[in-house]
């Protein structure tokens, strides 16, 4: 179970990015309880934060894809899944135990699209350092065992970014996408 300062950061995050929306440009944050259960981790696992093994990677994977479905809305069937599908890259996994700093992974992404959309993250932002300081207390914080970056968009004009990341028992997903 998240702590309640945890809890409060998402809910921080959600205030300055926006809830879960199908509008296609913008930002929204998305959670939902991980399909991992939690009794498939160790009392160690729990109570260290550690990565899980097993489809920990594959389920994010899944949960990231389907909330970028979402996001792009009717735009997904109109433009055609291919062409969303087709950009659709992971850029960084953090590893166990590495140093979190999401600031500095996404700013460490090299595809040039990506990269500037994660820029704009923070930089295009109407509180660029409450959105800075958002970021860092979810995805830097000790409950977060996994954490993935992708690169999303439509083949043509939009381009984005997607972070996600999974707790013991929450996948927490913000999305980003720009024209």
């Amino acid at each position: 179970m998240a702590s309640e300062s945890f809890q409060k950061a998402i809910e921080t995050l959600t205030s300055l990015f926006g809830p879960p929306s199908q509008t296609t440009l913008g930002a929204a944050v998305f959670t939902t309880t991980a399909t991992l259960p939690a009794q498939a981790l160790s009392p160690a696992q729990v109570s260290t934060h550690e990565k899980p093994s097993g489809a920990c990677d594959e389920q994010l994977e899944a949960f990231a894809k389907s909330k970028y479905e979402y996001f792009a809305g009717n735009a997904w069937n109109n433009f055609g899944p291919e062409h969303w599908i087709a950009t659709w890259a992971r850029h960084y996994e953090r590893r166990e135990k590495a140093q979190a700093d999401i600031l500095e992974e996404l700013a460490d992404i090299q595809e040039p699209a990506t990269n500037l959309a994660a820029s704009q993250i923070t930089e295009n932002h109407d509180q660029p350092d409450a959105a800075r300081a958002a970021l860092q207390e979810v995805f830097n914080a000790d409950e977060i065992h996994t954490l993935h970056l992708y690169q999303i968009g439509d083949t043509e004009a939009i381009t984005g970014v997607l972070i996600a990341a999974a707790t013991a028992d929450l996948y927490i997903a913000l999305v980003f996408m720009m024209d």
